[in-house]
């Protein structure tokens, strides 16, 4: 008989070895038993071809004691293998002569599942089972202690690990996993593309505004439909820069040593916009791109232009801020809100400051830029030096960005492809 012990009962009972066909499910925990039997039952059915099993009760046998061999030798005469399930209440010894021929031969076309109670190691059923090498008995006594919160392995515990106590540990697999992820699939740097989520693909966007003037059409002088057109006319007017951002995702792709070349991706933040645009650039040639979301109490879902071996989803700011540049080559960011500027100044800031080497940061949109950042009013201020003005360039279409990029690395003296 096999042996299986009470804490190894439900990975046993996942996969149970091929050549065994005779199970006996006992202990004291009955639902336990039925979910076992039952899991038993649908991966014979699925091995053997099956439809349905014949459950038969310990009463119905005691009026047919040669159902169960019947039922087992049925094989021959329909094919398949058929799946016979025997509920008992004990091991009475009408059971025992009932079961024992198929113990005795078991058969390779058929298969005996047995729920039976809190047997002891005495009874006359289990010390049948022994006998056998084709089958074996399933505890389920334990049950209730094996799935108790304080057994779950603290690795699989997910309660346990979203303690506040557990933040150290959540911060270092969120660091890991991604990292462990791109080194397996040999990435080596990115450029990272950041901008508006509200910036829409054109067509798109033009209906948005379509839609705002019929809207205030039908209530005329309403201040937030008023509002909600002149909106929709700033998005309209900043939406080729989602042509722009795909030009850029494409032209990036097509870089060093083309789509299959994995040493520099397109990486952004995963999300709508600007963000899926630059995914969609790569996505369009085949190549793979990286997505970097973050969980938000919105929830924000990926773009699907995304690799999806490459897309990723962050608890924390701090770690997707990580990820964002410990392997960027460059930094191109288009008009956006509070988290383009948020991404942007952080970068610059640890250039400025000489906490991360130098690399090119290039602003697409000039005339947002020179609108939303008055860096010559920084200067006169005093607040930053003359010199951190040329911490960044402009571009407006896809290839001065790329330009951008190449000449700042040629002046640099600096491989952007090693």
């Amino acid at each position: 008989m096999v042996a299986v012990k009470a804490h190894e009962a439900d990975r046993f009972v996942a996969a149970p070895p091929e050549h065994l066909r005779l199970f006996l499910v006992y202990g004291s925990d009955q639902g336990a038993i039925t979910e076992r039997a039952r899991h038993l039952e649908q991966i014979a059915l699925k091995r053997g071809g099956g439809e349905t099993a014949t459950r038969i009760g310990s009463d119905e046998l005691s009026s047919d004691p040669g159902r169960i061999v019947d039922e087992v030798q049925s094989a021959s005469l329909f094919g398949g293998e058929p799946v016979v399930t025997l509920r008992v209440a004990d091991g009475r010894h009408n059971v025992i002569g009932a079961v024992a021929p198929v113990i005795d031969n078991p058969p390779d076309a058929a298969w005996l599942i047995i729920e039976a109670g809190d047997l002891a190691a005495t009874s006359p059923l289990r010390k049948a089972f022994e006998k056998s090498d084709r089958a074996v008995a399933v505890p389920a006594d334990s049950e209730r202690l094996v799935r108790t919160p304080a057994y779950t392995r603290a690795d699989q515990d997910i309660d346990f690990l979203q303690r506040d106590e557990l933040r150290p540990t959540r911060l270092q697999i969120e660091y890991l996993k991604p990292h462990l992820t791109l080194q397996d699939h040999g990435v080596n740097a990115t450029i990272v593309v950041f901008g508006g989520s509200r910036i829409l693909e054109p067509e798109v966007a033009r209906r948005r505004l379509e839609d705002a003037r019929r809207a205030l059409a039908e209530k005329p002088g309403d201040p937030d439909l008023e509002r909600r057109v002149a909106v929709a006319e700033r998005v309209v007017a900043k939406s080729p820069y989602y042509d722009v951002a795909r030009q850029l995702g494409r032209r990036i792709a097509e870089a060093g040593g083309g789509p299959d070349d994995p040493r520099v991706l397109v990486a952004t933040g995963g999300g709508p916009g600007i963000m899926e645009a630059a995914n969609r650039g790569a996505h369009d040639i085949g190549a793979p791109s990286i997505g970097l979301n973050i969980l938000l109490p919105h929830e924000q879902f990926p773009n699907p232009y995304i690799t999806p071996d490459l897309c990723f989803q962050f608890r924390y700011f701090a770690l997707r801020k990580m990820h964002f540049l410990m392997r960027a080559r460059a930094l191109i960011a288009f008009p956006g809100g509070y988290g383009t500027f948020d991404e942007l100044f952080e970068t610059l800031c640890l250039i400025q400051t000489r906490k991360i080497d130098p690399l090119p940061v290039v602003l697409v949109g000039k005339e947002f830029w020179r609108r939303a950042v008055d860096v010559d009013f920084l200067a006169d201020e005093g607040v930053i030096a003359p010199q951190d003005k040329d911490l960044f360039t402009f571009a407006e279409t896809a290839d001065e960005a790329w330009q951008a990029i190449v000449d700042w690395y040629r002046a640099a003296g600096r491989e952007l492809f090693e």
